[in-house]
């Protein structure tokens, strides 16, 4: 397993770039395209409260906006996302739940000989806990890893990915390091498995948005397919923004309710 950057025992310092209009172009791209509907937070908010589902976080699912027809099918997302890699000279991670398949994490060092993967269970967790918790994996556009999750995706709930600056990916790893690690009220130390796409889509229809929102950290552009429902999630980040949640915090009952009927 290698450390997160070669000669290094942590994280690199986050980068703080300027906003690339790229970035919005993309974005705006997605929304012409129909496969999602990217609002501000504030809009988000409005039309989740005079739909009484919830706000809808600064990401609108397609059965909230343009009904059951207009929903993209996996295919579309699947060539949204990857063009969206092409396009982009950000760097690209996916978080990957090795629980999605009995082949993972081995399965990474069959399709690339030499992937960057860090496991984001760490301080004193034993290696072998940790290979089989949510792993923080570099992706390259068109690389095989890529291609592997866009192909699984659709029919396994492999996680999510996300682009970020370059510049910012250690802070992107301290970001998702930090938002996993919480303490359950009954149960102890627990893992707010929001790498999951079926939790992820569930943040999203939780009536406060900041759980959602907090999700991409500075990520620019965070994709997941929830393969049960057939639905794409798409949430947007800032550069240089990263979780202020203390690890190990508690983990409030009505979020943990929720989940639990939601994923029922």
């Amino acid at each position: 397993m290698k450390r997160l950057f070669p000669g290094t025992t942590g994280p690199l310092q986050a980068g703080i770039v300027r906003p690339d209009r790229r970035i919005e172009r993309l974005r705006q791209a997605f929304v012409e395209s129909r496969a999602v509907c990217v609002m501000s937070v504030e809009e988000g908010r409005s039309f989740g409260a005079e739909r009484g589902r919830g706000s809808s976080c600064g990401v609108c699912l397609l059965d909230q906006t343009h009904g059951e027809g207009a929903r993209p099918t996996y295919a579309q997302w699947r060539r949204h996302v990857h063009d969206a890699m092409a396009a982009s000279d950000m760097a690209w991670f996916a978080v990957l739940d090795p629980a999605a398949s009995r082949d993972l994490p081995g399965l990474l060092w069959t399709i690339e000989e030499e992937p960057m993967v860090w496991p984001l269970l760490t301080g004193g967790v034993p290696r072998e806990v940790a290979v089989r918790g949510p792993l923080f994996v570099r992706l390259e556009p068109n690389g095989e890893l890529a291609q592997w999750f866009l192909d699984g995706a659709g029919e396994h709930a492999l996680g999510l990915v996300c682009a970020v600056e370059r510049g910012g990916e250690g802070g992107l790893f301290r970001h998702f390091r930090r938002l996993l690690a919480w303490e359950h009220p009954d149960a102890g130390p627990c893992l707010l498995r929001c790498f999951d796409p079926r939790v992820l889509h569930a943040l999203c229809r939780f009536h406060d948005a900041q759980w959602a929102l907090c999700v991409p950290g500075p990520a620019a552009m965070l994709f997941a397919w929830e393969p049960g429902l057939a639905e794409p999630v798409f949430l947007c980040g800032k550069a240089g923004c990263e979780s202020e949640h203390h690890a190990g915090g508690a983990l409030p009952q009505d979020i943990i309710a929720y989940l639990a009927g939601h994923n029922l």
